[in-house]
């Protein structure tokens, strides 16, 4: 197969799953449903701090939860959780094999699909990102200071891609890797500034 099918075959498979996520519009409600949730245990959690600690961490409080909304944001865009499970099942089920005998790289199908998700969680965040942050600060975010944070956030999303990746690539060795799943999520949590301000 030649270069330029492979390619096309890995687009493919992006439009594929983005067609797949935008057809099931439940799912991606689905998944951001913990937003509204999460804004309200930051309102209370941080709305005790400020009324104890005016000047906490040197921004105001509107400030703050407009940070946490967008970390949470771009966090939730490059979310690869999902991989580390999808992996373990497919080596469970001997799935994974299929692809030694195919042209096509299974790194490489693994990363077009994520670029699939990827895609449909930023048309639901991006505007959602302008309109909480218009929300609660009154003003726009900066053009360039949102590409800029999108570009992270893409950059970030193909880390974790990879990490959660290596951890499903485990089930080779082990019964079950949800343990590593699970203490990878939750340093993601704590050092993604979607809980915490860095």
């Amino acid at each position: 197969m030649s270069r330029t099918a492979v390619n096309g075959a890995y687009i493919h498979i992006v439009r594929l799953q983005l067609h797949e996520r935008l057809a099931y519009p439940l799912d991606i409600l689905g998944n951001w449903i913990s937003f509204p949730l999460t804004l309200i245990i930051y309102y209370v959690v941080y709305g005790h701090i400020y009324a104890q600690q005016p000047d906490f961490v040197g921004m105001t409080f509107l400030s703050l939860l407009s940070y946490l909304s967008l970390a949470f944001m771009y966090r939730k865009m490059g979310e690869g959780l999902g991989e580390s499970f999808e992996v373990e099942e497919e080596i469970k089920k001997g799935e994974i094999f299929t692809y030694v005998t195919r042209p096509l790289n299974y790194f490489g199908v693994r990363l077009a699909r994520q670029c699939g998700k990827f895609a449909a969680r930023a048309l639901v965040a991006i505007p959602l990102a302008y309109a909480v942050g218009f929300i609660l600060t009154g003003t726009l975010l900066p053009l360039d200071r949102f590409i800029f944070g999108l570009g992270l956030s893409i950059v970030g999303s193909l880390a974790v891609f990879q990490l959660y990746h290596c951890t499903g690539l485990l089930a080779f060795w082990f019964e079950e890797t949800w343990g590593f799943r699970r203490a990878l999520m939750t340093i993601a949590w704590l050092f993604s500034g979607s809980i915490v301000p860095i």
